[in-house]
């Protein structure tokens, strides 16, 4: 739900309200949401490389508004390929979720890079050979977390992450968690740069956590 805040006594005078700030985010100020993804993507890709051994690039963030027919239309019916889906609730100081899914071509790397091989598609994972799969979102989605969390001060914590057995349905699910104005901060990892061994970053902020992120990394890059 992108219901910011007006608690800040020039929150209404500064943008003129939810309505004027969404709009000053998206066609002014929207580097700083995208920087939110930066810094998170960074943090997480180097994690991801470590823990892989292999070098892993990811796209520039893309930030958006969607209507909830919009994300339906956009996110929703974009996922042409099977997907290993996790889901992540964020925690502490901040509120929202994070789904992160695998293209059938990155979990396989993963999982046979961890188990000696093997594996030719997703229908052959187990709970054991998905651990991997986990592990990486727990990772990816922590370090992720940390670095915002290092740059704003904030507690920011996550949940365990919870296997999907439906990408489209957690992904559905989500958005009904928002008002009609749902934002999300969109990437992918591909391992050393192949675009076939790819997985797909989302993150949803909540309202509030996107006002705060916004403010916060707003007067730390002096913007405004």
């Amino acid at each position: 739900m992108l219901n910011f805040p007006r608690e800040e006594s020039d929150a209404e005078n500064e943008v003129g309200g939810t309505a004027d700030l969404k709009e000053k985010i998206y066609a002014a100020d929207s580097e700083v949401l995208r920087e939110i993804g930066n810094i998170g993507m960074g943090h997480a890709a180097t994690s991801l490389a470590q823990m892989l051994n292999r070098r892993i690039d990811m796209t520039p963030p893309v930030v958006s508004f969607f209507s909830k027919k919009e994300f339906a239309d956009t996110i929703l019916l974009t996922q042409s390929e099977d997907f290993l889906c996790y889901q992540i609730s964020l925690q502490g100081n901040a509120e929202g979720r994070i789904i992160h899914m695998f293209g059938e071509h990155f979990a396989l790397s993963a999982i046979n890079m961890f188990f000696g091989g093997g594996l030719t598609n997703l229908t052959e994972t187990d709970d054991m050979t998905r651990s991997v799969i986990q592990e990486i979102t727990n990772i990816t989605s922590g370090s992720y977390c940390n670095a915002l969390a290092a740059m704003t001060g904030e507690f920011i914590d996550i949940s365990t992450p919870t296997f999907r057995e439906d990408a489209e349905c957690a992904l559905g699910e989500t958005a009904e968690l928002f008002s009609d104005n749902i934002l999300t901060i969109d990437s992918h990892f591909l391992i050393d740069g192949n675009k076939k061994e790819r997985s797909r970053f989302l993150f949803f902020p909540d309202g509030d956590t996107a006002y705060m992120l916004y403010k916060k990394l707003k007067e730390h890059f002096k913007i405004g």
